[in-house]
């Protein structure tokens, strides 16, 4: 769109602005148009169906399938000019008076949100990489030893006293909405100790 308005930026910005990355070649490319085009004609039949239920509601009547035809117009539309700009590689400016400035603060803004998007990413990768490992200690702990013994009143567990840490607190008794016997065990108390859980109500 830069181009578009101004044929002179390429060679004040540099090619190298206007590159597409390497990850995003034609193939994703046209993933993402075709997904663009589905996501738009959901919304529109969604669209055409909510009204046509309401009008019913009302005791009016319903519109028929030939204007759900006329307002999947603008998909098809836009899926030619997806087409025309893939074939000419070229982009029309669009928007009300578009300009550098405009055009700059729009992919400064996109810019920001990939960042946002990776970061989230990220974190989310992080997050199950966390979960993972806990899985696995839990999944170590001896639970069959716990079931066998299910109706002594008391476990055998390590745990840590109750005075040291109140938030250790919760991870060590079973709370009060349990109607089964629990045997939690703390990974960083002293072990050998007796506790008597019961059954907690």
């Amino acid at each position: 769109m830069m181009i578009d308005v101004d044929p002179k930026i390429k060679k004040k910005k540099g090619a190298e602005y206007f590159e597409r990355p390497d990850d995003l070649d034609d193939e994703w490319r046209d993933q993402h148009q075709a997904s663009v085009l589905e996501e738009m004609r959901e919304k529109i039949t969604k669209k055409f169906e909510k009204d046509n239920e309401k009008l019913k509601a009302e005791g009016e009547k319903e519109m028929k399938p030939k204007e759900l035809e006329e307002r999947l117009e603008v998909v098809e539309e836009l899926a030619q000019k997806f087409k025309k700009e893939n074939k000419t590689g070229k982009i029309e400016a669009e928007g009300k008076g578009p300009t550098i400035e405009k055009l700059e603060a729009n992919v400064d803004k996109l810019l920001q949100q990939i960042e946002t998007k990776r970061v989230q990413m990220e974190d989310k990768e992080g997050n199950k990489e966390v979960a993972l490992g806990t899985s696995k200690i839990v999944s170590s702990f001896p639970f069959s030893r716990v079931a066998k013994h299910a109706d002594e009143q008391f476990c055998r567990t390590t745990s840590i006293p109750v005075s040291q840490s109140s938030s250790r607190r919760n991870s060590t008794f079973p709370s009060s909405g349990s109607s089964l016997r629990h045997c939690v065990r703390s990974l960083t108390g002293p072990s050998s100790l007796w506790t008597r859980i019961g059954n907690s109500k």
